[in-house]
């Protein structure tokens, strides 16, 4: 009842327009009211204990090193190189979007971030060379999702903090998964180029390819630094963020030469915190929301209702993939790994799933999520740049959303795709 109760009202206020990490504290300071066996007097203590973790000083800093790269001019240094690239294939715009995502994710760790800089370069300049309006916010947003998977990626670094699990194997695991999801959506735009006759391209010039490439690569040093220095053990995630911030900050002053004054430093630091104290809020109420949880004995229902269903591991995992693709559709990326990560995790391992498999099958699932109504923060982001409602870009983007399901299940049926890179050169 309690249960019930919990999610009840945290959906209810969320769908009355109280912002989500306020839907989430109340609803849980209610039913702690309701259940009396929680002091209040610890409820202050509980909203900051969580954050009081050396592993979260990366999460800031990783959004200042994304920052300061992007307020060089790197979004554009990564549109030209992608054209270079992909440009001549036909729908030559489409393909420049994946792959810029793909690169421009691996540098940023963020999905919200790689929509916020691509959208409002490639979305007018698709519309403009003859694209739909819907394929073209579509496939955007749909490609951010990659920013997330490549390492580096600030979901992982929470994901690992939460669970124990290391950062460096789930950054390891998500580079195989990331580009997967790339070939999907170049092969689904491709197709769809064909059904709607986009035939927009340009040649190709390996020129081109060596002049874009030799200014677009010093960004790329930024996420192989933080790869590296976790994954052979020289640096922690936190260190590695400080790493990136001096790289980043350096490329930005020496390198491009766009961060040319005190004005442009102010707004890259206003924008850092602005976007790290939303995060932090959000990972602050979702620990009193996962303690109420974890007093009503969440997992251990969920794992017999499972049971009760099946025993059958492969579809147990479904199951809990269908789940957290439903309340995905309701709240954050980041409050369904406060929430559930630890008591799906252990669900999984009990039922024979590596943890860093899981944990990725999880943050894809979670991604798709951002991707659809009614909260759907990517989709209504990307609708926003591009100028047109949800419901126009609905019957396209379905599609895009299936390719993502696909590779999902991929993930799910073949462990090796995340677990090889790790075990091979982490263990």
């Amino acid at each position: 009842m309690e249960l019930l109760l919990l999610f009840g009202l945290m959906l209810v206020l969320i769908f009355f327009g109280m912002p989500v990490v306020f839907s989430i504290g109340l609803s849980a300071f209610v039913v702690i009211l309701l259940l009396g066996n929680i002091p209040l007097s610890i409820i202050p203590s509980l909203l900051i204990s969580e954050l009081n973790s050396f592993t979260f000083v990366a999460i800031p800093l990783f959004i200042l090193a994304g920052e300061l790269l992007n307020e060089g001019s790197l979004t554009d240094k990564i549109v030209s190189f992608s054209k270079a690239l992909v440009g001549s294939v036909r729908g030559g715009l489409a393909h420049v979007n994946v792959v810029a995502s793909m690169l421009f994710g691996g540098i940023s760790g963020s999905t919200t971030a790689d929509t916020a800089a691509i959208g409002p370069v490639l979305i007018p300049s698709m519309v403009k060379s003859g694209y739909h309006r819907d394929f073209s916010v579509s496939l955007t947003v749909t490609s951010s999702t990659i920013g997330g998977i490549i390492p580096p990626s600030i979901m992982m670094i929470i994901l690992g903090a939460l669970t124990g699990q290391s950062i460096g194997q789930l950054f390891l695991g998500g580079i195989i998964p990331g580009i997967i999801i790339g070939a999907g959506l170049l092969i689904t735009s491709y197709l769809i180029c064909i059904k709607r006759d986009y035939k927009e391209k340009e040649p190709f010039s390996w020129p081109k390819v060596k002049e874009t490439g030799k200014k677009a690569i010093w960004a790329t040093l930024v996420p192989l630094a933080i790869i590296l220095g976790i994954t052979t053990g020289t640096t922690t995630a936190s260190e590695a963020g400080v790493l990136a911030v001096v790289l980043s900050l350096f490329i930005g002053v020496f390198i491009y030469k766009e961060i040319n004054s005190f004005a442009k430093l102010k707004k890259v630091c206003v924008n850092t915190a602005l976007t790290s104290s939303m995060v932090m809020l959000l990972l602050a109420f979702s620990t009193l929301f996962a303690e109420v949880l974890f007093r009503l004995r969440f997992q251990e229902q969920v794992s017999a209702f499972l049971q009760s269903l099946t025993t059958d591991p492969f579809l147990i995992i479904l199951l809990l993939v269908l789940f957290i693709f439903i309340i995905g559709m309701f709240i954050d990326t980041v409050v369904i790994l406060m929430l559930f990560s630890l008591p799906f995790m252990q669900i999984a391992v009990d039922f024979g799933f590596d943890p860093i498999h899981f944990g990725l099958i999880m943050i894809m699932t979670s991604f798709i999520s951002a991707l659809t109504p009614p909260v759907g923060v990517l989709l209504f982001l990307g609708c926003a740049i591009g100028e047109i409602s949800v419901m126009k870009v609905l019957r396209i983007h379905s599609v895009f959303i299936a390719t993502l399901f696909i590779v999902v299940l991929l993930v799910v049926i073949f462990p090796g795709l995340v677990t090889f890179l790790p075990h091979n050169f982490m263990d």
